[in-house]
């Protein structure tokens, strides 16, 4: 007889699960959330002029993650504090939700909280066709956090927990816009193939999806009524084409994308063919797992049918992203699964020798991961653990299982204690590891003007910054505005407001333009974008150019060698003053 989780283990599981993910997050793996640079802009500590491309991103999109961090900004935590908490809290949701998904298949709740350890560690959620998967540990928020937020969702769902579920999706928008408006769309759609399942979910659910959705409501007007300026800063101009490289056609028979096929029929082989075998409240996670597959492949279609020149409003949504949850979950539900066959050998078997070989693998590559060879390695074992199941599931079906198809019950929980050893030996290595190396990691990933005196000679000048090519988050760490973000060009398809603003830049300063960059199916500028042109540019040029866009000093690359005052430099940029007078040359170590 199958049996479902109780709320006991299920709150075990997200307690056990979450604190390994928010150290992970937090000590191993910390990184600046690109989510704080919005963040400041609301909480007022950077200002921008009313038409800036940067402040029309910063206040016409819409996220809970702007709102709270801009509430803690203005509550006097630091954006370094507030880096390694959001960097804690991403591990954190990342693998309660693995950790969910594993005790709604298998039903082991010590495997549910130590395996998403294993799962990170060994690159057993990567991938992704056109948005690459990650759990934690990397600058881009809204993806991540996106994605494991609906995946705990789902994985809720599928251990029974309708309501927290339905509490969860109807706020899902909030944390991501899109993302909580596709899931929502696809946990509907994938329900309602099963009419009576649907029937009893809907009447115990909808109360909590409105509430939800409610409080999803209110924040957002909490936003455009008290962040957004009421008088349109520019005139709106669409962004043309599926341009930036997360919207473009990607190979259909690549690595990557072989991996996210197998990651779906995975789930839809057991719905079709082995679903006794497993709870009905998991077979609605996978239900949806399957939908989400079935509608990102369908609506990625539309990368392949209008040329760039042509507006394309489904590929702005990025639905390859909804690839990414089956991707995301391979893992975990092959660790579910083999917890759920464990009485058989093979299944029993398996599961140690998989979490061995995997984590020799890692300790074995260490720092030096070359093109992706973790990743590869963690699907090929996928694949093998994969075929030891359908052989057992098959066998079961046809009821061909024989007295030596079965473990001896010993055995089997000998191997469980095998398999729970070597992921605990693991877990402590890799804490021993980590608090060794957090003060030198987290300085590593966060210089800035609070810990870093280029950055602090930059944060004590007055004045808007200009930043070369593709220089990213010079904002956050500096606290001055910027002209234009050119490593994050691609969210101009959010406030389509800052298109024509952000053209003119790029024809006057950076001496290209929008349709061409749009064209290179580009997200950002090159690295090299404009250093000839900078470099030529003389000093009364650089002054016209302040004058008319309120600039005082030009971030560059170390090696670029502008015709104006040197500031400050330290071996990886130089601060340049474009205003008249030349200051003291500095050096940074």
């Amino acid at each position: 007889m199958i049996t479902h989780p109780t709320r006991a283990q299920l709150a075990a599981v997200l307690a056990g699960s979450g604190a390994i993910g928010f150290f992970l997050g937090l000590v191993r793996y910390p990184a600046w959330p690109d989510a704080l640079e919005p963040a400041q802009v609301l909480a007022g500590l950077v200002t921008y002029p009313p038409d800036n491309p940067v402040y029309l991103y910063s206040t016409r999109t819409w996220t809970v993650l702007h709102e709270g961090l801009a509430v803690l900004l203005s509550l006097g935590f630091s954006e370094l504090t507030l880096a390694l908490v959001v960097s804690g809290l991403t591990g954190m949701l990342s693998l309660q939700a693995l950790g969910v998904i594993i005790l709604a298949v298998g039903g082991d709740v010590g495997l549910a909280v130590l395996a998403p350890f294993f799962i990170q560690v060994t690159h057993g959620a990567s991938g992704g066709v056109s948005y690459p998967v990650a759990l934690m540990g990397v600058q881009p928020t809204y993806g991540v956090v996106g994605l494991s937020y609906v995946l705990l969702a789902m994985a809720l769902m599928g251990v029974g927990r309708v309501r927290a579920a339905a509490l969860m999706l109807g706020f899902a928008p909030a944390v991501h816009v899109t993302i909580g408006l596709w899931t929502i769309v696809i946990a509907t759609a994938a329900l309602a193939m099963d009419r009576t399942r649907a029937a009893t979910i809907a009447r115990a659910a909808w109360r909590w999806l409105l509430a939800g959705a409610l409080v999803a409501a209110m924040l957002a007007v909490v936003h455009y009524v008290g962040w957004v300026p009421g008088d349109a800063a520019a005139p709106a101009t669409a962004v043309t084409g599926a341009w930036g490289n997360h919207r473009q056609p990607f190979p259909l028979f690549s690595s990557r994308a072989l991996a996210t096929w197998f990651s779906a029929a995975l789930p839809a082989l057991w719905l079709w063919r082995y679903g006794r075998d497993i709870p009905e409240r998991a077979r609605t996670l996978m239900a949806i797992l399957v939908t989400a597959a079935a509608a990102g492949a369908t609506l990625s279609v539309v990368y392949w049918l209008p040329p760039s020149s042509i507006s394309n409003a489904v590929a702005t949504l990025m639905p390859s992203r909804l690839l990414n949850l089956p991707v995301i979950a391979a893992m975990a539900l092959i660790v579910g699964l083999l917890a759920r066959y464990r009485q058989t050998f093979l299944s029993a078997a398996v599961l140690p020798s998989l979490t061995a070989v995997l984590l020799a693998i890692n300790a074995t590559i260490g720092q030096y991961d070359v093109d992706g060879l973790r990743m590869a390695l963690a699907w090929v074992a996928m694949c093998l653990a994969a075929s030891v199941l359908v052989f057992v599931a098959e066998r079961r079906r046809r009821g061909a299982a024989s007295v030596a198809d079965s473990a001896d019950p010993t055995l089997t929980a000998w191997m469980r204690r095998a398999t729970v050893a070597i992921l605990t030996g693991a877990l402590a290595a890799a804490i021993i590891v980590s608090v060794r190396d957090f003060a030198e990691q987290s300085v590593g990933m966060a210089p800035e003007r609070s810990n870093d005196p280029f950055f602090a000679i930059a944060a004590g000048r007055r004045g808007m910054l200009l930043t070369g090519s593709d220089l990213h988050l010079m904002q956050l760490k500096t606290r001055r505005p910027v002209l234009l973000d050119g490593g994050a060009l691609d969210g101009l398809h959010y406030p389509p407001a800052a298109a024509a603003e952000t053209d003119r830049i790029l024809r006057r300063v950076y001496g290209t333009n929008l349709q061409s960059i749009q064209q290179a199916h580009l997200g950002a500028l090159d690295s090299e974008a404009g250093k000839t042109l900078w470099e030529a540019r003389e000093p009364d040029e650089w002054q016209r150019i302040a004058r008319e866009f309120g600039i005082t000093d030009i971030v560059v690359y170390r090696s670029w060698q502008l015709k104006l005052p040197l500031v400050a430099s330290d071996p990886d940029f130089a601060l340049y003053t474009a205003t008249p007078g030349t200051p003291a040359e500095l050096s940074v170590p």
